[in-house]
């Protein structure tokens, strides 16, 4: 049975809880004001995904499926994935996803811009993935995740990335991984998934959606320099 969410929520998209472990204010704020200014950074994030989406072969979902099922090595850019969590559900659309043997390898997560360093919440919103397909019903004993970093001039050099991460997983590279990519100027994070690690990430973030605590500010004044809420939010650190 579906539980009762803040705002009404009929489900939970993934990049929310992610952005919970950024600044969980923020995604309240979003919510009442409904203010959302799209950054140089974000528009150009947005290209980089849309590009690699148009690379992809076009495939049905039903041949997809299919391919999963025969345990083809294959590579699922856009998957869409849905699951509940304590009676909460959840969605999320995958960057992209590598299967083989019927189950899942890889999930990748692409951010596009300057940053070279994990956040949290990219870890986060990686994991959120690997629970959805965890709860679609794929065995995930096998699967990591791939954090990719890289300038947007630097994207077309991402299908050699991915090459080499698949690589190092098809032999049985289990470790964390750290791979450079073209001119070194790509970084990618390679992390074993951890289902009871991604569960409790998911349930702390719930907290807030099932009304059982009140959001979270960051502590970092550098987010709130950089927040389109700054001028209105009662818990900046400008202030």
């Amino acid at each position: 049975m579906n539980v009762s969410l803040r705002f009404a929520m009929p489900f939970i998209p993934a990049s929310w809880i992610a952005e919970q472990y950024y600044c969980e204010k923020k995604v309240e704020l979003r919510l009442l004001h409904g203010l959302e200014v799209e950054t140089e950074s974000m528009r150009v994030g947005k290209e980089a995904h849309e590009e690699l989406v148009d690379q992809a072969l076009p495939s049905s979902p039903e041949e997809i499926a299919r391919r999963i099922q025969r345990g083809e090595l294959i590579l699922v850019r856009e998957m869409p994935l849905g699951g509940s969590l304590e009676g909460v559900p959840l969605v999320g659309f995958t960057d992209a996803v590598l299967f083989e043997g019927g189950k899942p390898l890889c999930v990748f997560e692409y951010k596009f811009g300057r940053s070279v360093r994990p956040r949290r919440s990219h870890h986060v919103q990686a994991q959120i993935y690997g629970l959805l397909l965890y709860l679609s019903g794929f065995v995930t004993d096998r699967l990591h995740y791939a954090l990719v970093y890289a300038p947007p001039e630097e994207r077309e050099a991402l299908e050699a990335v991915e090459e080499q991460v698949i690589e190092a997983l098809r032999v049985g590279e289990r470790r964390s991984l750290r791979l450079d990519g073209e001119g070194g100027r790509i970084r990618v994070w390679v992390t074993p998934f951890d289902l009871s690690e991604a569960r409790e990430n998911v349930m702390w973030a719930l907290g807030f959606w099932k009304g059982e605590r009140e959001a979270i500010p960051t502590t970092r004044a550098a987010k709130c320099r950089v927040c389109e809420f700054q001028a209105i939010c009662p818990a900046s650190r400008l202030r």
